[in-house]
């Protein structure tokens, strides 16, 4: 297409994965010229897909916020959340969908709404009761008991987390090692406004983890290579040919490098060119741009080098 850097990445690479937050928005403000990229990909012919660890959001919230945003070539097939990827693998991957068994769910909208529209039977989240201002005393937490209805359990971001919840999934998964244990994804921090880091679904996850001394048998978020099953699964789309577009190194890059993608970096997120030289392995990124509105840019200045290789 051209003899530029990112010429040479358009005709290297026939689909497209982003990244959200960070990537093609930061927050609620849409990063520079990204609607533009993400046009101009379109329009070369390039398939164009949306990978997040967010599970707070189903594909129809995230769809709304992609049309709200100004994404309005966006379907919603053209989105992967990691509430999207957990509810398609325990559908299409586990006993859950003949077994009659209920998913018991640590976490958000996003997940049960996910899981209702697989057929997936649920308990928790925001069917849990309330809780009082006062925590629960020991006589209330000694009536949590094991729920011969629960199969797994599904753990994701949950805003509302409380010792309650994690109780109960601690007891299903203690009680009955055959009760499956699940995640959206195991981020230790998730950035907010103005990229400030705050704790994420892993260390949430971690309290399972380290009083169960049990690994989840499943991930189901980057840069888990279940997440880019069900990808495969959905689009059948060549890796060889793939490229993952991301600002962390820990889940996007390191998603790309597991399943055999190439990876651009770009810098509007949550990663440095300090971090970028510190890494190494699989956390080392084929390419690296400030964003992904600089290849518009680039496009236009045929000599221009905004992307170049790591």
């Amino acid at each position: 297409m051209t003899d530029s850097p990112v010429g040479r990445l358009l005709d290297q690479y026939d689909t497209f994965l982003f990244d959200c937050d960070g990537v093609i928005w930061s927050g609620s403000a849409v990063i520079p010229q990204a609607r533009e990229a993400i046009a101009l990909l379109k329009k070369a012919g390039k398939d164009v897909c949306f990978v997040t660890n967010n599970s707070t959001s189903s594909r129809t919230q995230y769809h709304a916020k992609f049309a709200r945003m100004g994404y309005t070539h966006v379907q919603p097939e053209d989105i992967f959340g990691s509430a999207f990827s957990a509810a398609y693998y325990l559908r299409h991957h586990t006993p859950l969908a003949t077994s009659g068994l209920k998913v018991y769910v640590v976490g958000s909208q996003g997940i049960t709404d996910e899981l209702d529209a697989v057929g997936l039977p649920w308990k928790g989240a925001a069917r849990e009761p309330a809780m009082n201002d006062e925590p629960a005393g020991m006589a209330d937490l000694s009536q949590i008991g094991d729920d011969p209805e629960i199969g797994a359990v599904l753990m994701g971001f949950d805003l509302h987390i409380n010792y309650v919840k994690l109780a109960r999934a601690y007891t299903y998964l203690r009680t009955r090692r055959e009760v499956a244990f699940y995640a959206t994804n195991t981020d230790l921090q998730f950035p907010a406004a103005n990229q400030t880091m705050y704790p994420g679904t892993g260390a949430l996850i971690s309290v399972l983890t380290t009083a169960l001394d049990r690994e989840p048998d499943a991930v189901l978020g980057k840069p888990s290579p279940h997440m880019l099953d069900v990808i495969l699964e959905s689009r059948h789309l060549d890796p060889k040919r793939t490229l993952m577009v991301g600002d962390r190194l820990d889940t996007d890059i390191a998603f790309g490098k597991h399943g055999g993608l190439g990876t651009l970096l770009v810098l509007s997120g949550v990663t440095s060119l300090d971090l970028v030289d510190q890494a190494t392995g699989e956390a080392r990124p084929d390419y690296i741009a400030p964003s992904i509105g600089h290849l518009v840019d680039a496009l236009g200045q045929p000599e221009d080098s905004s992307a170049s290789a790591s």
